[in-house]
Order: C-alpha cells, then structure tokens, then sequence
C-alpha cells in the first residue's frame, strides 16, 4: 500500500517533456510510480482539472536569519517552494565569531535590509562555525533548506575589522580558503560574494569582499572547484549587468573552477545602455560555447523599490552623494541635510543626476506613504509635482516632507526596471536565464518576493503565454535543481524526493501584498500568499492545503555532503 496517491491529475514531470494524464503514487518520501497508477493508499488526492509538478527550487533567498524564528519561511511555503538555498550575495551569518555578530548584524540591516532588531531580539547567535550553525537551522524546517558560505562572513572571521580596511595578505588568503573547504565539507553547497557598488555595511563601508583582489577571488571560488561539489554565485560590479572586467572575471572563474557559476540580477533597465540585456545573453552564449556553465538569475516582473530616508534605502547608496549621508546616525544625518552649504551640493549633484536620463527620477519616484494626516493629500504625488506644488527644488521637498516625518516617509520608485515585456519575455525564455531573484527573507520592509513562481505561473504562461507550462515548471524545478547538483529532487520520477505541488492553471497567481508585524521585536514585513494552489508536498508529506500549513516540518537540510563525497 503506498503512502499517498495523487490521481487524475495533469502530469508535468519538470523534465521540459509534454504533460500528460495520470497518477502520481508516493511511498517513503520517494516518487514510487507515475501514469495509471493500480493498487491502494493511506491517502488519496483527487487532482482532476489541476496540475501536478515539482515544487519549485529557489536557488536565490536569504532567509539565513528568518529561517532561526519562522521555520515556515513564509512566504515562500504559500507559492510552492519545496527547495531554497540560502547565503547569496556574500552575507551569510556563519562562521561568525561572538565578537562580530554585531558587524554582521549591522551589515545585513544595511545591505539586505533586515531588521536589526529582529536580529537583535531574535533567537541567540550561538554557533561559530558552518557545522554549528547548519545544526541549529536543521532542528524544524517546513521545506528543504541548503545553505551556502559567503564571502564577507569568511573574510571577516579571518580578518576581523581589518576586512573592511585592506587586501589579505597570502596567510590569510590561505586561512579563508581553508574555511571555505571546512564549509563545504560541513555541508554548505556553494561559495558566494558581492563585488557590488551598491553593497555597503551599517556604516558606509564596502562589505569585506569588495575588498578583495583577483587572487583572493580565485583562490576562494577555486575552494569549490577543488571540493569537486558546488555552485558559485557573484553579485557583480555593475550590478544589474556584467562589466567587462566582470566577464572576463567570471570566465574565468568558470574556467578553472569548473562549476556552476550564477550571478544576480539579469535584468532590462532604462538606466543601461538601451539593448545591454542582450549583450548580458551573447557573453553567456559564448561562455557556454566554450563550456563554461554561468547562468544569470533574472527577475520576472516589473520592479518598484520603496525606500526612506531613515534606514531602508540600500538602492540610493550606490550614488557617493546619498552613501556621504545615508548610513549616519539619524541625529547627524538630520544636521547634514538641514546644513544650507550641505543642501546646496546634495543640489547639485544629485538634484542633477536625478534630473537626466530617459527616465528621470524627479519623475518617477513618488511619495507613497506619507505618516502625518496633513500629508495624505501629497500620497501620489511625483517628486518633481511636490517641488511644484511647494514651490522647491524636489530634492529639497523631498528632503523637508522626511524630516517632518522622522525620515520616515515612504517614497517608491517606479519602473526602475523590467518596464519592456518584450525584452523579459526574450530573457525568460533564454536558456541562459534561471527565473528567480526571489530575495526573500532581505528587504522584508519592501517585497516578499518568494511570489515570482506564481507571477510566472499567472502572467508569463497563462496570460502572456510566453512560456508553456512544461518550459515554466522546468525552468523553476528540474534545470535549477540540476544545476545546483541536487539531482534527486526536481522531477516527478520513480527515485525521485516526493516534492510536489497540486495547482489549478487557472487560478494560480500571487494575491496582494500585506504588512504583517510577526518579526521579533514585533515590527513589519511584507508577506504576500498564493491562490490556487490546492496541495504542497514535501518529502512524501502534505505541507499546506488550500494555503493552510498542515501542521507538519517535513523539510530537511540539504548538504553538498549527499551528494559528493567530502575530502
């Protein structure tokens, strides 16, 4: 008798194959038979009129804190994920020394913007290495959970304060290689860094890895090469495009690694040159001519940025003028921007930058929360309509409308990116392109992001028909679970981890943002459910009904450990 049977339902194994009708029959956590499935089980599922998948592999998150106090890792869980990876970008919080958890705090309130009270608040930090911490994240997991060793956490642990200050010498190159491997061997399934401009810590700096020369770089990738197991992930230089040092950098990283090299985010932008996304897709067409495997993970919608003045406002520090000012403490901030001579350059430089371009920023940032009763009326506003209707400056309306309001005022950009449907529709067909750049777990004061499966599901097959739901659900399961070497998960085969999701095709999609405030310390963050999704099964056993948790944590921790052989 089998555990569990899924019956009439549309089949699509993940393999890229054309579905097909039938039954999905489940013992022992393992996919025992699909087709016409004959015999009896504990439990049936009648899927008639839904389709049957893999859950969805999310190979892009940072849930590395939130996976400690929310073992659900919502809201991920309401859109299918059955599998995510962890510790992108460099930031992970192990290893970690006692005495710098408070710099790696403060860096991920900065850089990924979490909270630093809900860290601070939160369940203790009381691990030091890889291994201890991989334990205390496996005690109670809904879905499978891997987790990789970041750049700036080894550099560090190696370096101390003296990270953020210089290059390593060779010793210590040395030392973060030997953590890397230590790493791996414990169980993390990939090395990643940040070379980004944007990626600043809690007080302006350049995170460590920014710090690193050519060498350190190849010498720590090349730890994943020699482990013979394991993804590399790179924020790059340029942001949402590769620079040409950046390819070639990433060349040839692939080249000696041999690895699965990932980076973040391919993306259409009006503020790159007009057609950069396609030289991004010609770099990785080369590169896998001449066999190396770099992937870039492209985000599936349009995209807004919320942001304040106080403390939410990573995507304005890649501009010197906002990094000056920004990461001070909010009483010397407040005398900076009040300070006329200090005004009057913020005017002239960013006050002109945000005044060119095909999309100026005067035009497309608005105020979208405003927190005292005699602002609402300016809700909606653009920046430049406000400068207009006080009779300002934008820069300086903007300025004037956050402090009244403690800097807290909400302002968002609109279409920063991912404007030109044609243009996602050619990056998320590309083979070249894994469907991602969830985030979730970072910059939890403004998106959820674990909803780009549904997004996916919903626009780019149902409505926009860009994708066909084989090409859709193997991009999300099967192609970024092989690729990340978890070669028994990501199909719906007799062998295969029991990972599936039950959905209707015609219903599937995110439903609207919400402000829930269950972090530790009690303040906000996005979350954003699913509808249409009837059952999610992970490991053989039911996770959510109907978008409700069943009460059970069948994940499990994924370690680079079962699949290779540590030495």
């Amino acid at each position: 008798m089998y555990d569990l049977i899924i019956r009439n339902g549309t089949i699509v194994d993940g393999s890229g194959a054309p579905a097909f009708s039938g039954d999905v029959a489940v013992q022992g956590g393992k996919i025992a038979e699909t087709g016409e499935v004959s015999g009896q089980a504990k439990r049936v599922i009648d899927a008639k009129g839904q389709v049957v998948a893999p859950g969805i592999v999310d190979i892009h998150t940072h849930y590395d804190h939130q996976v400690l106090w929310d073992p659900l890792l919502t809201s991920s869980l309401w859109h299918g994920v059955t599998t995510l990876v962890m510790g992108n970008c460099g930031f992970t919080i192990a290893p970690c020394k006692p005495e710098h958890r408070d710099y790696l705090m403060r860096m991920l309130a900065r850089v990924e913007g979490m909270s630093l009270r809900a860290m601070q608040e939160g369940p203790p930090w009381e691990w030091v290495s890889m291994a201890d911490y991989m334990r205390r994240v496996e005690q109670r997991l809904s879905v499978n959970v891997a987790c990789q060793v970041g750049h700036s956490a080894v550099r560090y642990y190696v370096m101390g304060e003296e990270a953020i200050q210089r290059q390593a010498t060779p010793e210590e190159v040395a030392e973060m290689k030997a953590v890397v491997l230590e790493s791996l061997r414990e169980g993390a399934v990939g090395f990643t860094t940040s070379l980004s401009r944007a990626h600043v810590d809690w007080e302006g700096n350049p995170v460590p890895s920014r710090f690193c020369d050519a060498d350190e770089l190849q010498e720590l990738c090349g730890a994943v090469g020699e482990f013979g197991f394991g993804a590399i992930e790179i924020a790059p230089r340029g942001g949402l495009d590769l620079t040409d040092e950046d390819q070639e950098e990433i060349l040839a990283l692939a080249t000696r690694t041999r690895r699965f090299i990932t980076w973040n985010e391919l993306s259409e932008s009006p503020r790159s040159p007009k057609g950069r996304w396609k030289e991004m897709l010609e770099f990785m067409e080369r590169a896998h001519a001449q066999g190396a495997r770099i992937y870039g993970v492209c985000s599936c919608r349009p995209t807004t940025q919320d942001f304040d003045l106080k403390d939410n406002n990573l995507g304005l520090t890649a501009d010197p003028a906002w990094l000056e000012v920004l990461p001070k403490p909010d009483a010397e901030k407040r005398r900076m921007m009040t300070d006329p001579a200090y005004r009057a350059q913020m005017r002239s430089t960013i006050g002109e930058r945000w005044g060119e371009g095909p999309a100026p920023r005067w035009d497309t940032a608005i105020v979208s929360g405003p927190k005292r009763p005699e602002h609402q009326e300016l809700k909606g506003l653009t920046l430049r309509q406000l400068g207009e209707r006080q009779g300002k400056h934008p820069l300086d309306a903007m300025i004037d409308l956050s402090l009244a309001e403690d800097l807290r005022t909400e302002f968002t950009f609109l279409g920063t990116r991912n404007n030109d449907p044609d243009a996602i529709a050619e990056i998320i067909r590309s083979p070249y392109s894994i469907l991602g750049v969830s985030d979730a777990g970072a910059h939890t004061n403004m998106i959820a992001g674990a909803e780009y499966s549904t997004q996916v599901l919903s626009q780019w097959v149902r409505e926009k028909k860009v994708l066909s739901l084989e090409q859709a659900i193997h991009k999300m399961t099967w192609m970024p679970a092989k690729l990340m070497g978890f070669t028994d998960r990501g199909l719906l085969k007799p062998g295969m981890a029991a990972d599936v999701i039950v959905f209707d095709p015609d219903t599937v999609g995110p439903m609207e943002k919400e402000k829930v405030s269950d972090l530790p310390g009690g303040e906000e963050r996005i979350a954003i459910r699913a509808k249409g999704i009837a059952h999610t099964i992970v490991n053989g056993e039911p996770l959510t009904e109907r978008g409700e948790h069943t009460g059970s944590y069948p994940g499990r921790l994924i370690r680079s450990t079962d699949y290779a052989r540590a030495g």
